[in-house]
């Protein structure tokens, strides 16, 4: 006798009707609990209406209970499930949408949910999800401005190392739907305060890491101004490593700057390690390998004789013009830059911390950058801000932390619109930050003139 296998597709269908029952069970008792306290505080029963909302269990057709007071309306169901006004899908389904919309295209991520849960979407649908998304952010910023407690500087964490590191992500934009693509950086900050051991295993962690993403590189640098000086007492017990790859916008200077204005004691700035050896295998590639590896060994010893000569023979054997030019280019940012390639273990600093910006948006150049797509510029934002909040564990709390009731409480409290709110704090920031940048700039000019003097006496 042989054996019918199980049909699973069957078998779920079935659950699902089964849980469609006990849902519309579990609505029409949730409306029959609250009855009684709902006439207690004055309202009146006026009818039941019906309403369609997508769950991640399915999509759903129910009637529930509408009252009123004083011409107010209140749906005691709808706020039991967390809906959200004139919404057809539910706030659990809405931020899935937006878990799976940071690995994959939106209509991908439409064919995964319709795959596995059966509710048709579109890819249009998947976007207002991650609109949605968008809105609440903002929405948090708004809050945390608000409800920042004051931090005194007893308060405040003393950290012996600081490490900065900054890069871009670049991204394919167009402004308006039609216009040709360019090419936009999305400027990337990571802060922390050093690396530890994950337990037995060999993976190491950032400690108090912080991601700072923004497409105006000047926003970025004020994030991270902001963010340093709340949280951290920074001064002479202080040493600040920083770390990039040179490029527009993340040379020397702007690092200079962020040591300036925290007033550190010590300031070690680095050339990624990781992107010096990609230049130095690009230019060298056609490179005898001892002259490839005498360069190398010029670094690691940080021995700028021995970094000349390297330089000098590589120039003598290229004949070729162009290629020659391109060499003399790398040779001068090397040379003017031979100070930021400095090994830790000859500063006296531990290599682990340093260098971490690659794996850090290694995930926003897999969905943002290599799949092809040409994104709005409040698109690339949100994107880049979503795939990091997915990285820190945080994209749950921003739908369903705290901060949502304590926001509604506090918008009913405060009689000052939200405009205004926002309007006087950027205010407060801008000159905060005015002065901390420009404070911070003057004292950068001070040290260099005392070393400029301090030179012109040892002639």
């Amino acid at each position: 006798m042989g054996v019918t296998v199980l049909d699973e597709r069957k078998f779920l269908a079935d659950l699902r009707k089964q849980n469609e029952e006990a849902f519309l069970k579990a609505v029409t008792r949730y409306d029959d609990q609250v009855a009684t306290s709902m006439r207690a505080r004055g309202y009146k029963l006026k009818n039941r209406s019906a309403r369609t909302v997508a769950f991640i269990f399915g999509e759903i057709c129910f009637e529930r209970n509408r009252w009123y007071k004083k011409g107010t309306c209140k749906v005691p169901v709808d706020e039991w499930l967390g809906l959200e006004k004139h919404s057809r899908f539910s706030m659990e389904l809405i931020y899935q949408i937006n878990q799976i919309s940071t690995c994959t295209s939106y209509r991908k991520t439409a064919d995964l949910i319709e795959f596995m849960t059966g509710i048709n979407l579109t890819k249009d649908t998947v976007l207002k999800a991650v609109k949605r998304a968008a809105a609440l952010k903002k929405e948090q910023e708004e809050y945390d401005l608000l409800s920042l407690p004051e931090v005194t500087e007893e308060n405040k964490k003393s950290p012996e190392r600081l490490y900065i590191e900054g890069d871009g992500v670049w991204v394919k934009t167009r402004s308006k739907q039609g216009e040709e693509a360019k090419y936009s950086n999305i400027s990337h900050y990571v802060v922390h305060t050093g690396s530890e051991q994950i337990g037995q295993s060999k993976r190491r962690q950032l400690k108090n890491k912080k991601n700072v993403l923004s497409l105006s590189g000047s926003k970025a640098k004020d994030q991270v101004l902001d963010y340093v000086h709340q949280t951290y007492k920074t001064g002479k017990g202080t040493t600040l490593i920083t770390n990039s790859d040179g490029g527009p916008g993340y040379g020397g200077r702007v690092f200079k700057d962020f040591a300036a204005a925290f007033k550190v004691q010590r300031h070690e700035h680095f050339w990624d390690p990781y992107h010096l050896q990609q230049e130095i295998e690009k230019n060298y590639k056609a490179q005898p390998e001892e002259i490839k590896e005498l360069l190398k060994q010029a670094i690691y010893q940080h021995d700028f004789d021995l970094l000349q000569t390297a330089i000098d023979t590589t120039e003598s054997l290229i004949e070729d013009e162009e290629e020659q030019a391109t060499f003399q280019d790398f040779a001068r940012r090397l040379k003017r830059n031979f100070s930021y390639t400095k090994p830790a273990s000859l500063r006296n600093l531990p290599k682990k911390g340093i260098g971490v910006m690659e794996s850090q948006h290694r995930r926003l150049t897999y969905r943002m950058k290599n799949q092809g797509m040409i994104w709005s510029l409040e698109g690339a934002e949100i994107m880049a801000n979503m795939i990091l909040a997915v990285e820190e564990g945080t994209l749950r709390e921003l739908f369903f932390g705290d901060w949502r009731k304590a926001s509604q409480k506090m918008k009913g409290l405060d009689k000052v619109s939200g405009g205004k709110v926002r309007k006087y704090m950027n205010h407060l920031d801008s000159l905060k930050r005015n002065f901390q940048i420009g404070e911070g700039r003057k004292a950068h000019k001070a040290r260099r003139q005392s070393h400029k003097k301090g030179a012109t006496i040892l002639r």
